[in-house]
């Protein structure tokens, strides 16, 4: 439930326009009725409150008031593009209020009448053409941005050691664009890392003049956030409206410069309320994965935290620190391998998922062994300054959970 909390939050923000301003209202009555204008609306008021009857006219504007008086609450104003919803019943609207005008001209005048169709006609159907002539061509023309540092980023990626993680910050417009031209190279480096090759450097993909610690990232948990520091973050490259930050960081992996594919299976014979197991099929990478069989579990709290025996005591004086968490698991499961702090509840433990923003076919993982499908996934946690003690666990709320290649790096700032 937290982690559907946090991504509707997400959303949220990242398709809302801040607070209710009469432009953003002014430019979304505008595209429910583009290319027509406003003079459409007059059809729409005319056949609102021409022949429908008062119970159906009612019905109707509870649907129009509802999501008004909710963004009026909220404060929340999205895109225009988000209330398309809306088109569908203002066209009903505008057709009754064509129809009505056209039975009552028919009854004045009949030249009348088919000047009125004529002048209809030209309206609803040779205005769009009018504008989407020109609307390409005015968008080829200006070219788009996001496309040219798109590419630039693209090329710059491809030059960069595969020991390298990028990380798209940007979660607004142009997420598409980079999405479409760096996906497949990201998902290309995840898989790598996946398989047991070592991250060495991260860098982070952001709009000009927002560097990475400004960024709210996706968080697993809406009320600790994983904040990027200020002072480890250095600015490598500049392309128009994109900028590349790098993160100025130690990682070294954890247990320190082991390669266990099969870690998870320190977990796996467990019985408690649950049972784990190592099997064979399906396996991402390794020889084996972990079954996670939960389904005695209440339906009340369905949730359980398989805690990994090994211990990890952390010195990281006054500075930052960090875990990096990757996994495998089935795609859209409620399922999380991270790394806590003994004696702390685990969900105030700041978690974070980094390149969640990609396309869902480039965070998918097909081993060669099987042919399940399994989600790649980076997590980003942080665990302060000082003297640590670490733990890592799988926090799942299926009743059977799949999880493999389970790897943690200790990530900290640079003095």
């Amino acid at each position: 439930m937290l982690i559907n909390l946090a991504d509707l939050q997400l959303s949220a923000e990242a398709n809302s326009r801040g607070n209710i301003q009469w432009e953003n209202l002014w430019q979304i009555a505008d595209f429910l009725i583009s290319p027509w204008g406003f003079l459409f609306y007059l059809f729409f008021i005319v056949g609102f409150f021409s022949s429908l009857k008062k119970q159906i006219r009612y019905g109707f504007l509870a649907l129009f008031l509802i999501p008004v008086v909710l963004t009026l609450v909220t404060g929340i104003v999205g895109f225009a593009r988000i209330y398309i919803y809306f088109a569908p019943f203002v066209f009903l609207f505008v057709s009754i209020g064509f129809v009505f005008l056209y039975e009552k001209i028919k009854v004045i005048n009949k030249n009348l009448m088919y000047a009125f169709l004529v002048s209809s006609f030209l309206w609803v159907f040779y205005q769009p053409f009018l504008v989407l002539t020109n609307y390409y061509p005015d968008r080829l023309k200006a070219g788009n941005v996001y496309i040219k540092d798109a590419i630039q980023l693209r090329e710059f990626v491809e030059n960069q050691p595969l020991n390298l993680l990028p990380v798209i910050m940007n979660a607004g417009v142009g997420r598409s664009v980079l999405n479409h031209y760096l996906g497949e190279n990201l998902s290309k480096r995840m898989k790598l890392f996946v398989a047991g090759k070592n991250i060495e450097k991260i860098i982070f993909l952001c709009k000009t003049g927002i560097p990475p610690n400004k960024y709210k990232l996706h968080q697993v948990f809406n009320d600790v956030e994983v904040v990027i520091p200020k002072n480890s973050i250095k600015l490598i490259k500049s392309f128009g409206h994109s900028q590349v930050f790098e993160w100025d960081v130690e990682l070294s992996r954890m247990p320190a410069g082991q390669i266990n594919l099969d870690y998870e299976n320190q977990v796996a014979g467990i019985n408690d309320s649950f049972n784990t197991y190592a099997i064979e099929n399906p396996r991402g990478v390794g020889h084996t994965s972990l079954l996670i069989d939960n389904l005695d579990a209440p339906s009340t709290s369905p949730t359980i935290f398989i805690v990994f025996p090994q211990i990890f005591n952390v010195e990281l004086d006054r500075r930052e620190g960090f875990v990096l968490n990757i996994f495998l698991k089935a795609p859209k499961h409620k399922t999380l391998f991270r790394t806590m702090m003994v004696n702390k509840d685990a969900s105030k433990i700041p978690s974070a998922y980094l390149n969640s923003y990609l396309d869902p076919d480039h965070s998918e993982f097909y081993s060669k062994v099987s042919e399940k499908k399994w989600e790649m996934v980076v997590l980003l946690s942080s665990i302060g300054t000082g003297k640590r003690v670490l733990r890592e666990i799988i926090e799942t709320a299926e009743k059977k959970t799949l999880i493999d290649g389970v790897q943690s790096y200790m990530v900290k700032s640079i003095d």
